[in-house]
């Protein structure tokens, strides 16, 4: 009988929360990329969609902005077929540009690419393009304007006559960063990304510069900039970080998060680091409670983009990196680190959830 009488009570506060009301927050021109692992998937497609589809890399590399993903001779036909690489998100997002970094070397070059986005069951065909305007090696990062929209996926996608291919096993040009940014709102469920400085005005601090370890430091800023673009600024040395060694992100009031993710540049990302946080930027505490990780990004074998640890939610205000230990590159550059947490249902609702369930389990134990 009790073992029914909770599982009733587990019923009704399912279906009370189905009705609940989440602490919904709102974002604007926000990196989807940002969303959990799980929310955004790498896809690719072309003449001949044979696994692994790789020449170089994994396609995990263009959806952390890590290093470089080149297509296999199969997927391109030769060199002479439409090919594509692109992100599926868990539920339709609002996209109003995409940033693309290609990836041209070894003789292969390109002249143009167009965005296509999917949305109601089919891909609506340059949604956005750019245009080089002649043949070349192309490394940057562009933000390319597209139809405003909901879509399920973005994709940017190259012709045939508008890249060449190369006789080294590469299909054609590759990509290091396809980012989608649109407007929306994070709800139950989603994954926010407080360090994100254009929405939560979030400012930056660090001590590695006067570390006597450390020959080669750099602090070039940008690690709350909320973009996984392969040409972010970098922030570390070279070896092992030492006590008093930190970056700090102040997200600007008291937040509730549930995870870390520092991004980096494959060998140079730190293989192991340690999370401290405080209410008043005086004292710090190390997270452990709850703390699991660090789960590796990509999840492919090869190079590591980020690394990820997850914890019980708490309530934070400044959080730092520290005791970060060297990969085998033997430097630590970090390109972002991303404080997160999960939207939850709003603290009357949870109450109301709470008070529903308990009620009809003391019902129930009465009549039992």
């Amino acid at each position: 009988m009790t073992k029914r009488i909770l599982a009733m009570a587990m019923m009704a506060a399912v279906v009370l929360a189905a009705g609940a009301r989440a602490a919904d927050v709102n974002v604007s021109d926000y990196s989807w990329l940002q969303l959990a692992p799980t929310a955004v998937t790498p896809i690719v497609g072309g003449a001949e969609l044979v696994s692994p589809y790789s020449a170089h890399g994994s396609i995990g590399d263009f959806r952390w902005g890590n290093f470089t993903w080149v297509p296999n001779w199969q997927l391109t036909g030769g060199g002479a077929a439409t090919y594509w690489a692109g992100i599926q998100f868990d539920r339709p997002r609002e996209v109003e540009t995409v940033n693309v970094q290609p990836w041209t070397s070894s003789g292969q070059e390109l002249r143009r690419y167009y965005v296509d986005g999917y949305a109601d069951g089919a891909w609506s065909l340059g949604i956005g393009s750019h245009d080089y305007e002649e043949m070349g090696q192309y490394q940057s990062t562009v933000t390319v304007n597209v139809t405003d929209g909901v879509y399920e996926a973005i994709r940017v996608r190259y012709e045939p006559g508008d890249y060449t291919g190369t006789s080294d096993g590469y299909g054609g040009p590759g990509f290091r960063t396809i980012e989608p940014f649109g407007d929306g709102v994070l709800s139950l469920g989603d994954v926010v990304n407080y360090a994100n400085q254009p929405n939560f005005s979030t400012t930056i601090s660090a001590n590695i510069l006067g570390s006597p370890t450390h020959t080669d430091p750099r602090v070039q800023g940008g690690w709350n900039n909320g973009t996984l673009r392969d040409d972010n600024p970098q922030n570390g040395c070279n070896g092992n970080w030492v006590p008093g060694d930190y970056l700090q992100i102040d997200l600007g009031a008291s937040r509730t998060i549930d995870r870390v993710t520092v991004c980096g540049n494959g060998e140079y990302t730190p293989k192991s680091y340690n999370v401290y946080v405080s209410a008043d930027g005086a004292v710090y505490t190390q997270v452990t409670a709850g703390l699991s990780g660090g789960d590796r990004y990509p999840l492919t074998t090869g190079y590591l983009a980020a690394l990820e640890y997850t914890f019980n939610p708490l309530e934070a205000r400044y959080v730092r990196i520290t005791d970060a230990v060297v990969n085998s590159g033997g430097y630590i550059l970090i390109s972002q680190v991303m404080v997160a947490g999960t939207v939850v249902p709003e603290p009357a609702t949870a109450a109301v959830l709470a008070l529903g369930a308990m009620g009809l389990l003391r019902r129930r134990g009465r009549r039992a």
